[in-house]
């Protein structure tokens, strides 16, 4: 995942899995079978984008990177939206979450959003 830590923007690696609409990140796979909670969570119902796309060269030159535009509440409680660069270790990998994210955010706009909590 691409994020900005301090001022510094850098890539970080984490055992992600999407579980009832949202992705979940942990620093380790073992993490998310012990039950550990995990240190990033990006709810899908929240997503601005119809679906995960992959990046193009401009917007990412790294390959296998993917994203999703989220809507979120800043301090000032105006919305944003908030893009997220996940990148994938193989172009299975890649395409492998991008039908799987894109599967449950078509679900996600098919059933209510209160049917999705549980």
């Amino acid at each position: 995942m691409y994020e900005c830590i301090d001022g510094h923007q850098s890539w970080s690696r984490y055992w992600c899995a999407i579980s009832n609409g949202s992705l979940k990140f942990w620093k380790h796979p073992n993490e998310e079978e012990t039950e550990k909670d995990p240190i990033a969570i990006v709810d899908l119902s929240q997503c601005a984008s119809e679906r995960m796309e992959l990046a193009s060269k401009e917007e990412c030159p790294r390959s296998r990177t993917l994203f999703i535009d989220v809507v979120h509440k800043r301090e000032s409680n105006r919305l944003a939206l908030k893009r997220f660069l996940l990148a994938a270790d193989s172009k299975d990998d890649c395409l492998e979450w991008m039908r799987v994210t894109n599967e449950a955010l078509r679900s996600l706009r098919f059933w209510p959003s209160d049917c999705n909590r549980v």
